[in-house]
């Protein structure tokens, strides 16, 4: 894998981590505020849920971005 691949598939994974830990906190603020009315149980499986969702489509989409990331490199 070329550096520039390697440098695009770290600042992705960058992003999705971020993502992940976004939704997490995100959750936590609503139950408490009331939106939802979640046990800390329930809010860990949907945490889990989402987690591992959102790493299946990382997962499925980097092809795609890591073929743009190829055309880009050839262009340049």
């Amino acid at each position: 894998m070329a550096s520039t691949e390697v440098a695009i598939m770290s600042s992705v994974s960058n992003v999705i981590t971020f993502i992940k830990e976004r939704i997490k906190t995100d959750l936590n603020s609503a139950n408490q505020q009331g939106l939802l009315n979640l046990s800390e149980g329930e809010l860990l499986k949907i945490a889990a849920i989402t987690e591992s969702s959102i790493e299946a489509s990382f997962g499925r989409s980097m092809n795609e971005v890591l073929s743009v990331a190829k055309q880009l490199t050839f262009k340049g």
